[in-house]
């Protein structure tokens, strides 16, 4: 064995902040200290053996790269329920279990917070301005309602709805659809006022899953009962569609329903178990399609139905096309828990529940992960993408809420705030790297990294022969 050659192998490892995001990574500082008469040769392959392992080595935590967000805030002895944020990432908001409120702008200031009784699920205008607060009270007494907020906090309007288990909303909140857990479907405008309610009789089920077009001309949902109906309704002809018997293995519930913008196509996942049914369905009720799938944690659709985004519990990231066929697929590490997509449809975020949030295109370009902490780990439970694609937020283990810009920071020009990389001992040729305040490109620092290590490895070699 080598052991019988040296005496020790000493390794040193640092945490080196690069910006703004904590990478551990093994310095390149390797002693090596042999034994009178060792062969060169043997020293030689040895250390070519070691600079294997250490390539390895950094191949593998390169991507466990920690980053720093621009901002997060921990919520303290509640937790975090609901979050959201403006078109343009200027106003963030979150809703916590025990009925707080909480407004930030972009930089983190709490702009202002709110309190009501019960949990709360918020949800923030496009443009920042409006605040929709819906509240689950009492689940015996199905108490429950909406509340309206300006952007200073001050309420315009409250309604009693009753225990709100779903909400969704037109593109510009005009039309908001509230389904309960006395199994009603009520539709208000952006005003409070009550335009219309749909009841099912017996009303004996909660509505299970809402989802409302863009436009706010037609929604579909449906209740939790033991054989579920897909039901759509035509908001502007005030006509209501059941669908055909939802023909599923084992009667399974249907959990998640999303509705494309134009209201032309609806993607629904239904469940009990370890698998989930995916199914694509026209307006008209006919079932395009459906694949079954490792259980579903998200799903989301693009305006004209054309993709269909799925977030599985074994970690699978899977694209459809509107005929029912795998575009490309993603492996994460740990479940997917939560899908987000701008309204250009061209980025996707992805959170999971080992500590990695995922960014891609449409067309499956990874673009970067992010590392966030956590004790033991940080399970992302929501993320939210904003719609100018420039900024994304996360609930981290329902304590923490997290930003990160995604927009370009200016760079350093001031020689002295450059960060001054090790010589390369072949060339002599320092290598310097702007180094922008708040983070760099992940991908260029870790090449950077490898790079570094092995002109280390090369300096060892050197030293031994």
């Amino acid at each position: 064995m080598c052991t019988k050659q040296w005496d020790n192998i000493i390794t040193k490892k640092s945490d080196s902040i690069v910006g703004g995001g904590r990478i551990g990574l093994i310095a390149g500082t390797l002693q090596l200290k042999s034994k009178k008469g060792a062969p060169s040769v043997s020293r030689i392959m040895y250390a070519i053996f070691l600079a294997g392992i250490l390539t390895g080595a950094l191949i593998q935590i390169a991507p466990l790269a920690a980053d720093t967000p621009d901002w997060h805030y921990f919520v303290d002895r509640e937790y975090i329920y609901s979050i959201d944020i403006s078109s343009d990432g200027e106003i963030v908001a979150a809703g916590t279990t025990m009925g707080k409120v909480l407004v930030f702008d972009k930089v983190g200031t709490l702009l202002w917070d709110y309190r009501v009784p019960g949990r709360i699920i918020v949800d923030v205008s496009p443009d920042g301005s409006i605040f929709i607060v819906s509240t689950q009270d009492s689940a015996e007494k199905n108490k429950g309602t909406v509340r309206c907020f300006d952007r200073n906090g001050t309420q315009l309007w409250m309604e009693n709805t009753g225990w709100v288990t779903n909400i969704d909303f037109s593109k510009n909140l005009d039309t908001i659809a509230v389904g309960t857990r006395d199994g009603d479907i009520i539709i208000l405008d952006s005003l409070g006022t009550v335009m219309e309610t749909y009841t099912d009789f017996p009303k004996t089920y909660v509505v299970n899953s809402l989802s409302l077009s863009q436009d706010g001309s037609c929604l579909a949902y449906s209740l939790f009962e033991d054989k579920p109906n897909l039901e759509y309704i035509d908001l502007d002809a005030s006509r209501r569609r059941i669908f055909s018997k939802y023909s599923v293995k084992y009667s399974w519930p249907i959990n998640i329903i999303r509705i494309s913008g134009d209201g032309n196509y609806i993607a629904t996942e239904s469940s009990e178990g370890s698998y989930s049914e995916l199914s694509f369905f026209s307006k008209n009720g006919i079932r395009i399609w459906s694949r079954s799938l490792k259980k579903l944690n998200d799903i989301v659709i693009t305006v004209n139905g054309s993709r269909i985004v799925t977030g599985s519990k074994d970690g699978t990231l899977s694209v459809f096309n509107s005929s029912g066929n795998q575009l490309w697929n993603f492996t994460s590490q740990g479940e997917i828990t939560s899908i987000s997509m701008n309204d250009g449809e061209d980025l996707i975020a992805v959170g999971s529940a080992k500590s990695i949030l995922y960014l891609f295109t449409l067309s499956g370009d990874h673009i970067r992960s992010f590392r966030v902490e956590g004790f033991p780990e940080g399970k992302i439970q929501s993320v939210k993408l904003s719609n100018d694609g420039g900024s994304i937020i996360a609930a981290v283990n329902k304590k923490e809420l997290i930003y990160i810009s995604l927009l370009p920071k200016p760079k350093v020009s001031n020689p002295s705030d450059r960060l001054n990389l090790p010589v390369n001992p072949l060339d002599a040729t320092p290598l310097v790297l702007d180094v922008e305040p708040s983070k760099n490109e992940d991908r260029r620092f870790k090449i950077i990294e490898i790079r570094n290590s092995l002109w280390n490895i090369s300096r060892i070699i050197t030293n031994l022969v």
